[in-house]
């Protein structure tokens, strides 16, 4: 059951994720009582799903009390107290209540500084929700200063997660754009492309959006080229890996057809439109099986089958 949740949870199936840990908590609250070890981790995971779901209020309540049972029970784990914490701010984040958010975060980096060192992944994740919630308030500059710093950190350490270290310098690049230098924005996305294209497989979600959005620096320093080239590429190379490795999931495939649409999608504003009509046309098919994306994956909003059809039919 442990590795079904894990699954759901790293595939973004919220609803299955969900399913999946009211079951479990159910049996654990009535076989073991709600001060195990297993029972609190199942109410915190609980929470961070709901998040998810966008279901903030149900979410917060169990977080908190997840954070309640382990102070009870483990108070000397401070590194799942500051995690759960970090649930909470991302709460307060996606809400808009940014000085909440920060708050808590404040509360769990303290916890943190003193027992596990500025450079667990922890911390520096933390750091990384701070810097988010800076650029949106508005506070461009010392956003910069801080996501550089985690970019920085999260270089160094290489911790088992690469999607942290995609978010830090999605932050970073989005800071140097609202401060118009999109040329170093390129460059930094340049060096996060080949560093995710070698240690993830091409056709993760994690992949695909670093080279969506290089395609869409490049677009905005009027290198059109460049983008239709990056995207063609990326699919050539692709396209040569499935042909010699077997896929880990259904989700590689459905992303390899996205990145597909992707290159197709933005081709289709520089090249000839009833060249890609025909091309867009053939895609119809994989691209509702693409929509199976997890629903969190950068590139989702773009697999919505109304958008799919307006684009063909124009």
């Amino acid at each position: 059951m442990h590795v079904m949740i894990s699954s759901a949870m790293s595939l973004g199936e919220w609803g299955r994720a969900d399913a999946l840990l009211r079951h479990v908590l159910q049996v654990r609250l009535s076989m073991l009582g709600p001060t195990d070890q297993g029972t609190w981790k199942c109410v915190i995971k609980l929470g961070q799903v709901l998040s998810h779901k966008n279901q903030y209020i149900e979410s917060e309540k169990l977080l908190r009390l997840g954070l309640q049972l382990l102070g009870k029970t483990e108070p000397s784990n401070i590194k799942y107290m500051a995690r759960t914490i970090g649930h909470i701010a991302r709460n307060y984040s996606s809400k808009k209540q940014y000085e909440e958010a920060q708050v808590a975060c404040r509360s769990a980096i303290e916890a943190l500084e003193g027992s596990l060192g500025p450079e667990s992944q922890s911390l520096i994740n933390l750091q990384g929700r701070m810097a988010w919630n800076l650029l949106h308030q508005g506070q461009v500059e010392e956003s910069l200063a801080l996501f550089r710093t985690v970019v920085n950190r999260s270089l160094r350490t290489r911790h088992e997660n690469p999607r942290y270290e995609l978010d830090f310098t999605d932050g970073l690049a989005s800071a140097l754009v609202k401060l118009g230098r999109v040329d170093e924005a390129a460059n930094l996305y340049e060096r996060s492309y080949s560093v995710f294209a070698e240690h993830c497989p091409l056709a993760s979600a994690k992949v695909l959006s670093v080279c969506y959005r290089l395609g869409r620096y490049y677009k905005a320093q009027d290198r059109q080229d460049d983008a239709l080239k990056l995207y063609e590429d990326h699919i050539r190379k692709m396209q040569k890996t499935l042909e010699t490795e077997d896929l880990e999931s259904d989700v590689q495939l459905t992303a390899e057809k996205a990145l597909q649409w992707l290159g197709i999608r933005e081709a289709a504003a520089l090249r000839p439109r009833d060249y890609y009509r025909r091309r867009l046309e053939s895609c119809v098919d994989a691209l509702r099986e693409a929509a199976s994306l997890p629903s969190k994956s950068k590139i989702d909003v773009f697999l919505v089958d109304h958008k799919i059809n307006k684009r063909i039919s124009t």
